[in-house]
């Protein structure tokens, strides 16, 4: 460990040495849901994608998908899963990249491809209206991308894969590299999505419309583009996210190899969500509820703690296993939930979001105490169960949906990370003045870098530390800087 750098094994960890070990305990629990849904999720994709084009029920690809990443990271561990991430990142961006150029070539060109989805009303990055129950506005999707990739950054397998880097320096650097990852690959999933609609909303194309097609019917005469091509139909398949590997397959599905790099593209991000999570699960589960319970029985016993490495870790192993089949029984239920995309970011908005905003409180603002962060978070996650349920249940018993339950899934991190933070704040506040204990000086090296506190000598020789809720004494620095070295 560094003269000034606290380093942690678990995003939860810090939740424990800023607050409380009730708030850890609480925030593991919540990214342990979350990684199970998210892990879940991804196991549809790929099921999904090969039913359109194989015929194989999805279940069974579900199965095989869980049965795989589960085996691997039982037996790799974390190196196997960096490696393996590495390998399907680049096979990921290019597949991507491949679909894209083909794609716009098929459709005729960049600039039919930017005529048919601004005809068609698609371009709502242009949309500047502040509404929230606009799908998809531009505020919308830069709020929510930015506060998205936050929420990536501070989970379980990122802070792993931070931990196994040989240095902080490399550790910074893999950091700095996911910001030109996320503006190469975002924009090519986008733009994957605009050649679907022109592709299928272009009179070039010989595609006969389906009988269950997505679109309603549309007279002949309307024309969508404004130079003669009228309205076409989406494919016939059973679920919405089909559409692109059944558009690979139906176009490019000539091309030798084309249709299994593709396949391939779905399975390697599967696998490496589901592999990392799976290892950031059993950790949190080990560390945060295990130990502590071992920890609990032999103060009861009064006796101490055995701890056996060979044995944790082969618990570990097993909470693997055990984790990779609840995901993969999780999956069953995804198909009947909605959109994958929308899934996957109500996901990571109403579990990351309220996680988010606790770290922000407690790196950012030195007032906030474990009371305000521990209700922010329970009332941040229970308010974004409450909005996204919201429709889906509205749906089921066919009633119209709460106001604020209309809100656009694009919105929810924004919400429950605004939500968590104000209600964060204003508890915090109050709990100060029932209970003054609560007003101590906090570990400077648990905050940013800025808000740190400098020590300095005072008149009769005792060093002191200025802060903002006034002096503290501490004690004698190892040098005669007048800083403590460990908070430096």
């Amino acid at each position: 460990m560094s003269s000034n750098t606290v380093f942690i094994d678990l995003i939860s960890e810090y939740m424990g040495l800023r607050y409380h070990v009730s708030h850890r305990i609480t925030c593991s629990t919540i990214s342990s849901l979350q990684m199970l849904l998210y892990m879940a999720t991804t196991m549809v994709g790929p099921a999904l994608a090969i039913e359109a084009v194989q015929g194989l029920e999805m279940w069974k690809t579900v199965v095989i998908t869980g049965t795989i990443a589960t085996f691997y990271t039982t037996l790799g561990g974390m190196k196997a899963v960096i490696w393996a991430d590495v390998f399907q990142f680049l096979v990921i961006v290019g597949s991507l990249l491949t679909v894209a150029i083909l794609g716009t070539h098929e459709v005729g060109g960049l600039e039919r491809v930017w005529n048919n989805n601004d005809v068609g009303d698609r371009l709502k990055f242009f949309n500047f209206s502040f509404d929230p129950t606009d799908r998809l506005s531009f505020f919308g999707l830069t709020i929510g991308i930015v506060v998205s990739v936050v929420t990536v950054s501070v989970t379980q397998p990122a802070v792993q894969r931070y931990i196994a880097a040989k240095s902080l320096g490399h550790a910074r650097g893999s950091l700095l590299l996911t910001i030109p990852f996320h503006l190469i690959l975002f924009p090519v999933s986008y733009f994957n999505g605009l050649v679907l609609y022109a592709f299928y909303n272009n009179k070039q194309t010989s595609l006969v419309p389906a009988i269950n097609s997505t679109f309603p019917p549309l007279t002949p005469d309307i024309s969508l583009t404004g130079d003669g091509d009228s309205m076409r139909y989406e494919p016939n398949y059973s679920n919405a996210d089909q559409i692109l590997m059944y558009f690979v397959s139906s176009q490019f599905g000539r091309i030798p190899g084309m249709q299994g790099l593709f396949v391939a593209c779905l399975f390697a991000g599967a696998l490496s969500t589901i592999s990392s999570g799976l290892n950031g699960t059993a950790a949190c589960f080990l560390q945060d509820i295990v130990k502590p319970w071992r920890k609990l029985r032999a103060d009861k016993r009064k006796t101490s703690v055995t701890v056996n490495d060979a044995w944790d870790t082969k618990l570990s192993k097993i909470l693997s296993c055990v984790f990779g089949v609840l995901a993969t029984l999780i999956g069953f239920l995804v198909p009947y939930l909605g959109s994958l995309v929308v899934i996957s970011n109500i996901v990571g908005s109403v579990f990351g979001g309220p996680i988010v905003a606790t770290f922000v409180m407690g790196m950012f603002l030195t007032r906030t105490n474990s009371w305000g962060a521990f209700t922010g978070l329970v009332f941040g996650f229970a308010l974004g169960v409450f909005i996204s349920a919201g429709p889906i249940v509205a749906e089921q018993l066919n009633i119209e949906p709460l106001p604020i339950q209309r809100i656009s899934f694009i919105w929810y991190s924004a919400v429950t990370f605004t939500a968590t933070l104000i209600v964060g704040v204003v508890v915090s506040e109050i709990a100060r003045c029932i209970k003054p204990s609560l007003l101590k000086r906090v570990d400077s090296s648990l905050l940013i870098l800025m808000l740190r506190r400098r020590y300095t000598f005072s008149d009769d020789d005792d060093y002191v530390v200025l802060e903002e809720d006034g002096f503290f004494p501490v004690e004698r620095p190892d040098d005669a800087t007048g800083r403590m070295n460990k908070t430096d």
